[in-house]
């Protein structure tokens, strides 16, 4: 778990390292509210709310810090941990390459 303070200088290095088609998805601690981002090619990618707002966003590499520091702010308002997970569903990557 980390905190949501520092949440953005640790998982940027590891979003930048990931191949196409691969991701992390973000929880709070009761696991209630998630965003998974996946990373659809070289310059984009797949952000998926599941909480607050149920929502998919297609984000540039520039544009996003910004975007995720806005959807931090609305899937997990009172959170002060979040939880990290790799994402090893293969059939929800899938659903990702029809996009």
């Amino acid at each position: 778990m980390i905190n949501k303070d520092s949440l953005l200088a640790k998982i940027w290095p590891k979003v930048k390292k990931l191949s196409p088609q691969e991701g992390i998805i973000l929880t709070t601690y009761k696991r209630n509210r998630s965003l998974t981002i996946i990373r659809l090619d070289e310059t984009k990618f797949l952000f998926q709310e599941q909480g607050y707002e149920n929502r998919k966003i297609i984000v540039k590499e520039a544009e996003f810090k910004r975007t995720i520091k806005k959807i931090l702010k609305v899937e997990f308002p009172r959170s002060h941990k979040i939880r990290i997970y790799p994402l090893r569903e293969e059939t929800f990557l899938q659903d990702v390459k029809k996009i």
